[in-house]
């Protein structure tokens, strides 16, 4: 990819917005002791290397929420139209890369300011393998999204108070695209979002897995399980912790009908069964919210604190082959 105008090392992309992000040893130290793998950091050289740029595309159906996140939002979302990549593979996940961005001026709009943004840290999220190319590709991360943001809305209608009680906001994604094509000729997409400052924390995972500690989380999973009719439980809570509020980064949508329609983390309704198992009611949970009868710990679902399943994506075309090889790692109890 080709240099055009940012300094050695960097790529650009496009992204949202957030709080003023900071990135600090003491965040990496905390977010390493809690096995939150995303936010590992991996180390990379100082050798030079060619510059890439990538913007929102004309016409992307995943166009930009305008407005920075506000109190009374709840998302973080951006004005800001153009940033650029400050470290690659930054850290990972099981089946993306994590690159370290930051909003920037866009070199191909003269005047550009960097929008209300500009200076800020953000992330850049690429998948290791499968079609980069496809938005198809992308839409189980946003529909996931989409689904918490829903049920993250009515969470906090029930105004919990009390101790430990705070808002929770959820940190939104968006689909980008390279500015310049790569060596085939196609130009690879990225899912972006803004970077979370403060102390992040794991709060609990697909598996069952709970940290003990913030009951405002099983809360939220449990309620999710209610709200939806008993179709869909949140859970794989991770974020930012702050003073009067939690920003969620990441959230997985499990679905009851098994027909596994938000991603290789959708663990269906054995995975449900499998959280219930091991969740334990709290002062934040209505003794009126449904949860499955009898539900029993799953032998194939090990309790992990990461997250379960994060498999290596394939293209849209072979979503079926993806679920066939999902359901034979399971029965063969190979994690």
């Amino acid at each position: 990819m080709s240099y055009n105008g940012g300094p050695p090392g960097t790529k650009s992309v496009q992204c949202l917005g957030s709080r003023n992000p900071s990135d600090t040893v003491e965040i990496r130290r905390r977010a390493t002791e809690q096995g939150v793998v995303d936010l590992i950091t991996k180390e990379t050289n100082n050798s030079r290397v060619s510059s890439s740029f990538v913007s929102k595309r004309s016409g992307s159906e995943f166009s930009t929420p305008s407005g920075k996140r506000r109190k009374t939002s709840n998302v973080t979302t951006n004005l800001s139209t153009h940033c650029t990549t400050i470290q690659s593979r930054w850290s990972q996940g099981a089946f993306r890369w994590v690159h370290k961005g930051r909003y920037v001026p866009n070199p191909r709009i003269p005047g550009h300011n960097g929008g209300p943004q500009n200076g800020e840290l953000c992330v850049i999220k690429e998948f290791k393998t499968g079609s980069v190319y496809e938005e198809s590709f992308f839409q189980n991360d946003i529909k996931a999204v989409d689904k918490a943001d829903s049920i993250i809305y009515a969470f906090n209608g029930h105004c919990f108070t009390g101790i430990g009680a705070k808002t929770i906001h959820l940190n939104k994604p968006a689909i980008w695209e390279d500015v310049h094509p790569d060596a085939t000729g196609r130009k690879s997409k990225k899912l972006v979002e803004p970077m979370l400052e403060g102390e992040f924390l794991k709060f609990n995972s697909n598996s069952g897995y709970t940290n003990g500690a913030d009951f405002m989380q099983e809360a939220l999973s449990h309620f999710s399980y209610h709200h939806t009719g008993c179709k869909f439980l949140l859970c794989d809570l991770q974020g930012g912790h702050y003073a009067d509020s939690y920003v969620l980064t990441d959230p997985v949508i499990m679905s009851a009908d098994n027909e596994k329609a938000y991603g290789a983390t959708d663990l269906g309704k054995e995975g449900i069964d499998n959280f219930f198992a091991h969740h334990r009611c709290n002062r934040y949970c209505h003794a009126h919210w449904k949860k499955p009868q009898a539900p029993q710990a799953s032998s194939r679902i090990p309790r992990l604190q990461s997250t379960s399943m994060s498999l290596a994506l394939g293209t849209k075309k072979s979503e079926d082959e993806r679920k066939k090889k999902l359901e034979a790692i399971l029965d063969r109890k190979h994690w």
